[in-house]
């Protein structure tokens, strides 16, 4: 089953290149698990979490309109390579952050535990 105009096999692996990044990229799983994100960071309020899963489900509406706008000017390529740069920074600021948020959550563990050896017990 495998086309055999060169064309359309640059188009096929094409597509399927887009969709891969599509998903390893991750917002959806962000986005699927942005509640409890926003738990871990403090965001307790069911009405702003709400209001940053709306907000998300918009900014994507809108960066979806904006590159629909851009392909024109710049062109399929640029900008899938810029998107990439950006999905690659981003997912680099998230691994960062959920590593100093669990480093704090193990230094705060390792402190209660030194409080609850040196209280005496009745």
């Amino acid at each position: 089953c495998q086309p055999k105009s060169p064309s359309v096999r640059k188009m096929l692996y094409l597509g399927l290149g887009i969709a891969i990044a599509h998903e390893i990229c991750g917002i959806d799983s962000i986005q699927y698990y942005l509640v409890y994100i926003m738990k871990e960071a403090g965001v307790t309020s069911r009405e702003q979490q709400s209001f940053f899963l709306i907000a998300l489900g918009g900014l994507k509406l809108i960066c979806l309109f904006v590159a629909s706008a851009l392909i024109d000017n710049l062109g399929r390529r640029p900008l899938l390579i810029l998107s990439v740069f950006g999905m690659i920074l981003s997912l680099i600021l998230i691994a960062c952050t959920f590593l100093l948020m669990s480093d704090e959550a193990n230094d705060l563990e390792d402190k209660t535990k030194v409080v609850n050896r040196s209280t005496p017990s009745l």
